[in-house]
Protein backbone atom coordinates (compact mmCIF):
# COMPACT_ATOMS: atom_id res chain seq x y z
CA UNK A 1 0.00 0.00 0.00
CA UNK A 2 2.20 2.65 0.92
CA UNK A 3 4.31 2.39 -2.82
CA UNK A 4 1.59 4.86 -4.12
CA UNK A 5 3.19 7.74 -2.12
CA UNK A 6 6.59 6.63 -4.40
CA UNK A 7 6.76 10.12 -5.00
CA UNK A 8 7.94 10.44 -1.65
CA UNK A 9 11.46 9.32 -1.32
CA UNK A 10 14.52 9.25 1.03
CA UNK A 11 17.99 10.62 0.70
CA UNK A 12 20.15 8.77 3.02
CA UNK A 13 22.18 12.02 3.13
CA UNK A 14 22.98 11.84 7.28
CA UNK A 15 22.81 9.37 9.85
CA UNK A 16 18.99 9.66 9.95
CA UNK A 17 16.76 9.59 7.00
CA UNK A 18 16.07 12.76 5.68
CA UNK A 19 12.97 13.20 2.89
CA UNK A 20 11.66 15.49 0.22
CA UNK A 21 8.98 15.91 -2.38
CA UNK A 22 10.76 15.07 -5.85
CA UNK A 23 10.27 17.14 -8.79
CA UNK A 24 6.82 14.69 -9.35
CA UNK A 25 4.71 16.10 -6.62
CA UNK A 26 5.69 19.68 -6.76
CA UNK A 27 4.80 19.84 -10.17
CA UNK A 28 1.57 17.64 -9.80
CA UNK A 29 -0.46 19.12 -6.94
CA UNK A 30 -3.79 18.01 -8.38
CA UNK A 31 -2.56 14.44 -7.35
CA UNK A 32 -1.88 15.88 -4.08
CA UNK A 33 -5.11 17.61 -3.91
CA UNK A 34 -7.19 14.84 -5.43
CA UNK A 35 -5.57 11.45 -4.25
CA UNK A 36 -2.65 11.65 -2.36
CA UNK A 37 -4.36 13.06 0.89
CA UNK A 38 -7.34 11.28 1.10
CA UNK A 39 -5.09 8.28 0.51
CA UNK A 40 -2.72 9.20 3.59
CA UNK A 41 -5.87 9.07 6.02
CA UNK A 42 -7.11 5.90 4.39
CA UNK A 43 -4.24 4.01 4.89
CA UNK A 44 -4.01 5.51 8.58
CA UNK A 45 -7.31 4.17 8.99
CA UNK A 46 -6.67 0.89 7.86
CA UNK A 47 -3.78 0.52 9.68
CA UNK A 48 -5.48 1.52 12.26
CA UNK A 49 -8.51 -1.07 11.97
CA UNK A 50 -6.26 -3.75 11.25
CA UNK A 51 -2.96 -2.85 13.93
CA UNK A 52 -3.31 -7.05 15.22
CA UNK A 53 -2.51 -8.17 12.06
CA UNK A 54 -0.43 -5.40 10.70
CA UNK A 55 1.84 -3.79 13.24
CA UNK A 56 5.03 -4.28 11.48
CA UNK A 57 4.00 -1.64 9.07
CA UNK A 58 4.28 0.98 11.95
CA UNK A 59 7.77 2.20 10.84
CA UNK A 60 7.04 2.81 7.23
CA UNK A 61 4.08 4.82 8.11
CA UNK A 62 5.89 6.96 10.92
CA UNK A 63 8.40 7.27 8.16
CA UNK A 64 5.76 8.68 6.21
CA UNK A 65 3.88 10.35 8.12
CA UNK A 66 7.47 12.55 9.32
CA UNK A 67 8.13 13.14 5.56
CA UNK A 68 4.80 14.94 5.32
CA UNK A 69 5.29 16.88 8.08
CA UNK A 70 8.62 17.94 7.29
CA UNK A 71 7.86 19.00 3.70
CA UNK A 72 9.09 22.34 3.43
CA UNK A 73 7.39 25.64 1.86
CA UNK A 74 5.01 25.01 -0.21
CA UNK A 75 3.25 22.16 0.78
CA UNK A 76 1.53 23.21 4.30
CA UNK A 77 -1.19 21.45 3.17
CA UNK A 78 0.38 18.14 3.03
CA UNK A 79 2.56 19.09 6.02
CA UNK A 80 -0.97 19.46 7.95
CA UNK A 81 -2.19 16.44 6.93
CA UNK A 82 0.33 14.99 7.75
CA UNK A 83 -0.14 16.09 11.08
CA UNK A 84 -3.55 14.82 11.39
CA UNK A 85 -3.31 11.33 10.53
CA UNK A 86 -0.08 10.99 12.67
CA UNK A 87 -2.72 12.74 15.42
CA UNK A 88 -5.52 9.99 14.21
CA UNK A 89 -3.04 6.79 14.42
CA UNK A 90 -1.50 7.43 18.09
CA UNK A 91 -5.23 8.68 19.08
CA UNK A 92 -6.83 5.68 17.86
CA UNK A 93 -4.08 2.98 18.48
CA UNK A 94 -2.12 4.01 20.90
CA UNK A 95 -3.83 1.30 23.55
CA UNK A 96 -2.72 -0.99 20.89
CA UNK A 97 1.55 0.44 20.73
CA UNK A 98 4.23 -2.03 22.72
CA UNK A 99 6.99 -0.19 23.76
CA UNK A 100 8.89 -1.07 20.74
CA UNK A 101 5.92 1.23 18.84
CA UNK A 102 6.66 4.39 21.00
CA UNK A 103 9.98 3.98 20.70
CA UNK A 104 9.42 4.21 17.04
CA UNK A 105 7.30 6.98 17.29
CA UNK A 106 9.78 8.78 19.63
CA UNK A 107 12.35 8.30 17.42
CA UNK A 108 10.62 9.19 14.04
CA UNK A 109 9.43 12.82 16.02
CA UNK A 110 13.05 13.25 16.53
CA UNK A 111 13.62 14.48 13.18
Amino acid sequence: LLSMFVTVHREELRPNPVFSLNSYMETNNHWLETTCLKALHEIVIICCSNFQSIPFLIEDLLQLLVCCITQGLGHETLALWGVKCLHTLITVAADRFTNEHWTLVCKELQY
